[in-house]
């Protein structure tokens, strides 16, 4: 059984009630004991990774798009009834692989909610007109705009580039902005009749409910919506990764130094996410002995349905050597294969990742949307490691020279414009 097949096991507990019904839809049922709510997740198999060429940015307008109402709801109805009955949390996320759409609603309410996507679904398309895109596109566009304005997303999305290659459905593009602003509502409809349709989607249930009469209303609401006639829209494949070190350097008149070192992932996630905690924890106090608080160091594993990587990240002091910070994470890395400070950081690092996980797994909504991703082929948290020697061998199998990217954002810039430097090889 290879690794997405483990998690997907995992993420679908024996106790759930899983059913396809006879349009293709998948639905999943788990109860959860506690407050008599449901978090219910609809998400379709279509994100940013599955923009058409010369359309980025077409997945997360036409999720906008879905809000604006249908046939038988005015804009933003689908949000205002639900609060009216005491819903919350309801909202939408386009991810690379998947977008979805989720609340946490009342049990009583359950089957408006199952009313209110199923109708999302079925008659969005008649009232995605040249008008409601027109209204909604310059949101879409700002949105855009704030997350990659500045040097910093700049930088980001230029070593995401470089990490994944290009032609990687998750590389992106850089026209990307252009490329958003030239969309028209034909697109919008084009992408959500190939792509909103119960073949191509799995609704979730979590929380306190009769499983019986929650099957029955699934069935009556998102079992009834038609698949349409034509053939499901092949989703992007991952192009085959050449094991090799890259690196790469931007200089640019910032004011503190950025490090992202990456590492390509295909399994393991959950020892590996351990892995990265301990490296962060060790570089966050040796930095800040040295600097003072004047330092962020992040990390984390981003499981993506093609593609997983682990990742740590520093924003140094102003004064920090950028090639030192890079250094230091490659120190800590080489540590930890051979565990050289002993085992204590690393079962200090399982517990609290246990302990993080604890409140995620009480929470409907997190688990809800866990077992949607999951159906669609995104691995999700599985089993955190019982100790240092599990964690140690991810880290030996993942956290290696030829699965390593580095990507440095130098402050020796002349220019507050990004200045690209060409790949090199890693030292």
């Amino acid at each position: 059984m290879n690794a997405l097949l483990v998690l997907l096991a995992l993420a679908a507990a024996d106790g759930d009630r899983r059913f396809v019904m006879d349009n293709g839809m998948v639905a999943i049922l788990r109860e959860m004991p506690g407050e008599p709510v449901v978090a219910v997740t609809v998400a379709y198999g279509v994100g940013a990774a599955d923009d058409p060429e010369d359309r980025a940015g077409l997945a997360h307008l036409v999720e906008h798009l879905t809000f604006r109402g249908t046939k038988h709801t005015k804009p933003f109805e689908v949000l205002s009834s639900l609060e009216a009955v005491g819903g919350r949390d309801m909202n939408a996320s386009t991810f690379l692989d998947a977008t979805a759409y989720y609340a946490v609603v009342p049990t009583g309410a359950l089957e408006r909610t199952l009313w209110s996507e199923a109708d999302r679904m079925a008659f969005t398309l008649e009232v995605m007109s040249d008008a409601t895109f027109a209204d909604e596109h310059p949101v879409v566009m700002r949105e855009m705009r704030g997350r990659r304005g500045g040097i910093g997303g700049t930088f980001f999305a230029y070593a995401r580039r470089a990490f994944f290659g290009d032609g990687h459905p998750y590389a992106g593009v850089e026209d990307e902005l252009e490329q958003t602003a030239a969309l028209t509502a034909h697109d919008a409809r084009w992408l959500f009749q190939q792509t909103y349709r119960p073949d191509n989607a799995v609704v979730t249930l979590v929380g306190a409910f009769d499983p019986a009469r929650a099957e029955s209303m699934v069935r009556k609401h998102l079992g009834t919506v038609v698949a349409p006639a034509i053939p499901k829209r092949a989703r992007p494949a991952a192009p085959e990764r050449s094991e090799r070190c890259r690196e790469i350097w931007v200089t640019a008149r910032v004011a503190s130094p950025v490090v992202e070192v990456w590492w390509a992932v295909d399994g393991d996630f959950d020892a590996v996410e351990v892995a990265t905690v301990v490296i962060e924890k060790r570089l966050s106090e040796q930095l800040q002995k040295q600097y003072g608080a004047a330092v962020y160091v992040a990390s984390g594993v981003q499981r993506q349905r093609l593609e997983s990587h682990a990742y740590v990240r520093i924003v140094g002091a102003r004064d920090a050597n950028a090639n030192a910070l890079k250094s230091l994470v490659l120190d800590e890395v080489r540590q930890l294969r051979d565990l050289r400070f002993g085992t204590q950081p690393v079962v200090d690092a399982i517990r609290s990742v246990r302990g993080g996980r604890r409140s995620q797994e009480d929470d409907p909504l997190d688990v809800g949307r866990d077992l949607a991703l999951a159906e669609l082929g995104v691995p999700v948290r599985g089993a955190v490691p019982e100790g240092a020697v599990e964690v140690q061998a991810a880290t030996r199998k993942h956290l290696t020279p030829t699965r390593r990217f580095v990507a440095v954002l130098d402050t020796k810039g002349e220019t507050t414009d990004v200045a690209r430097t060409v790949g090199r090889d890693c030292r």
